[in-house]
């Protein structure tokens, strides 16, 4: 029983990390500009191309970063308010 206060505050850090994990995957795709990337993928830089092909299906990455974080924040909650 003494060690469910390590392995609460464990999970709450690796929870914290999660959601600020999705929240800067959710800026790093909403902030790229896609005139900066088009001209770096047409001077021959392969992951400015990886990345625009990511831009096309923007809202689907979005909207899962979104889901992904509300999951993260309300597990931590959750185990916040057990601990």
């Amino acid at each position: 029983m003494d060690e469910w206060p390590s392995i609460m505050l464990i999970a709450m850090v690796l929870l914290l990390l999660g959601s600020s994990i999705a929240s800067a995957i959710e800026t790093a795709v909403t902030s790229c500009s896609k005139i900066r990337l088009q001209n770096m993928a047409d001077s021959g830089k392969e992951s400015a191309k990886k990345v625009l092909k990511l831009k096309e299906i923007q809202q689907k990455i979005l909207s899962g970063t979104l889901i992904l974080n509300n999951v993260f924040n309300i597990t931590l909650s959750t185990v916040c308010a057990l601990f």
